[in-house]
């Protein structure tokens, strides 16, 4: 009994080893696309498992791992059932997080999660650091194609990945896992100045603006400009499964998910967060950065039907140009009536 339970260790340990050799192959067939610079597979609570890339600091992983974490995490309180991918964009560089395993499509899927085989809360992210001009249709069709291969070997390995920071640290050096370069990181500071907004005087061209966003894009769910704390400052509100206290919760977790994002993209890449993209299978959801406030959107994702065969969907990249325009009007609206105090 002793001996066929050593057999079996032995043989769980050498296909957790063929495992972590196939994440790293597709690690690195990641970092081939032109404009990657680092990847990151990791836990939920930012335990690192793999990762490729040529890194600033020792640390640098880490820290990637911790920062995209809390920005996953939140991203999963915010949309809990169908999100695929969170898009940060900054001028000089772009983040992209992709849950693994809770994309259950399939009726197989759904069996195994009822009889406990499956889990559909994502547990494991891929962070991808890019810079700001690389194409994202390559990314997306090598990430599709490999979740859907590795979810089930994934799930039945996930007990044995439970890394802590340090052991990860000595993996490091010790395995030549990853190669690292070493640059000493600089000072961080943030500057603050405290304003007033006169929210009566904006309060007629937002919600024009509001009105205009409707008549583009017919499938708007919702649009919300917030203030600091999370404090809507003018909405939009079409979708009948949303309420009005709902979307002041929405607003507030927003306004959260964008600080927390703006931060560690500050602190992991020096650089500030222009919008945030959220894409589900139902759904895409923008936050962009405007004056001392955010501009959150969420639109309807439609799929050509019989009943609507001649209607378009609307792409994602004609969402995000649209959008980003409106958001610069916003913005110059916001630039016109901020004062800021001495």
């Amino acid at each position: 009994m002793k001996l066929k339970n050593e057999e079996r260790k032995s043989i769980e340990r050498n296909n957790l080893v063929q495992f972590k050799e196939e994440i790293n192959i597709f690690l690195e067939q990641i970092k081939q696309v032109k404009g990657v610079e680092n990847v990151v597979f990791a836990q939920s609570d930012g335990n690192t498992i793999e990762s490729a890339g040529v890194w600033f600091s020792v640390d640098e992983i880490i820290n990637v791992s911790e920062a995209t974490s809390a920005i996953f995490n939140m991203g999963k309180y915010l949309y809990p059932k169908d999100l695929k991918y969170i898009l940060i964009e900054g001028r000089k560089a772009k983040f992209l997080i992709a849950p693994i395993d809770n994309l259950l499509d399939k009726t197989n899927d759904r069996i195994l999660v009822e009889k406990g085989v499956l889990n559909d809360k994502p547990e494991f992210f891929i962070a991808i650091t890019t810079q700001p001009n690389i194409k994202l249709k390559n990314l997306f069709f090598r990430i599709e194609k490999w979740r859907k291969k590795i979810k089930m070997p994934l799930e039945l390995s996930k007990e044995s990945f439970r890394p802590l920071p340090i052991r990860f640290k000595n993996r490091i050096f010790r395995n030549g896992i990853v190669r690292v370069n070493t640059k000493e990181n600089e000072g961080v500071r943030f500057k603050q100045s405290p304003y007033s907004l006169n929210l009566a005087n904006t309060s007629k061209e937002l919600n024009k603006i509001m009105f205009d966003i409707s008549r583009v894009i017919p499938e708007l769910e919702y649009a919300f400009i917030s203030v600091e704390g999370g404090f809507i400052a003018s909405n939009l509100l079409i979708s009948v499964d949303i309420t009005i206290e709902k979307l002041d919760n929405i607003s507030a977790m927003s306004y959260s998910f964008f600080q927390t994002a703006n931060r560690c993209a500050w602190f992991t890449k020096q650089i500030d967060v222009d919008c945030i993209s959220c894409l589900g299978t139902k759904f895409y959801a923008f936050i962009f950065n405007i004056e001392k406030a955010i501009f959150s959107v969420r639109v309807k994702k439609i799929e050509v039907s019989r009943e609507n065969p001649k209607r378009t969907p609307l792409r994602f990249d004609f969402l995000r140009v649209v959008l980003s325009e409106f958001s610069k009007k916003i913005n110059l609206i916001f630039q016109e009536n901020i004062k800021f105090k001495k």
